[in-house]
């Protein structure tokens, strides 16, 4: 017969099984709503300047406060994980970024742009990267895809895009 493990021992073990299983899906919506929920979060710890909001919505990350809500955003909503770029989180996070705009309410778009990211973020070696420099390279890449593909930041998301989120978060 095989001993029980000591209570505290169980505790962790518990502890360990709960944070490696993998996070409970909600709906679409349900999910939408938590990554806007960690967007106000992080508004609200990093307190972003306009200017850097200007810069978020613009794809052109200069100032570090706007690189550390890129950075807060991305690992709150889960586009990023050990450095890693999480696609499905994406498409997610661009999906509860632009509500109700038919330009960009595209799945197949987001998921084109989220594929071409994928493949080249996650080639890279990222282990000597701080977390705050992994996502500025899954941002520019968002950016740059987003715009080969004619999606943009800044352009045709009206009340949904970015900067408003943030500024009204």
């Amino acid at each position: 017969m095989r001993a029980r493990p000591a209570p505290a021992l169980s505790v962790l073990l518990i502890l360990a099984a709960a944070l490696l299983a993998p996070p409970a899906r909600g709906t679409e919506e349900e999910d939408e709503e938590a990554i806007l929920a960690s967007l106000k979060e992080c508004s609200e710890k990093v307190q972003p300047t306009e200017d850097d909001l200007t810069e978020v919505s613009k794809g052109d990350l200069k100032s570090l406060n706007a690189k550390t809500v890129i950075t807060c955003w991305f690992m709150g909503a889960g586009v990023m994980r050990d450095k890693m770029f999480q696609k499905d989180r994406a498409i997610t996070f661009l999906r509860a970024l632009t509500p109700g705009d038919p330009k960009n309410d595209n799945v197949k778009l987001m998921s084109k742009l989220t594929e071409k990211c994928d493949a080249s973020v996650n080639t890279q070696s990222m282990s000597d990267k701080s977390d705050m420099e992994a996502a500025v390279i899954i941002y520019d890449c968002l950016v740059r895809e987003g715009r080969a593909l004619r999606l943009s930041l800044d352009e045709g998301n009206g009340q949904g895009n970015a900067t408003a989120a943030a500024q009204t978060a």
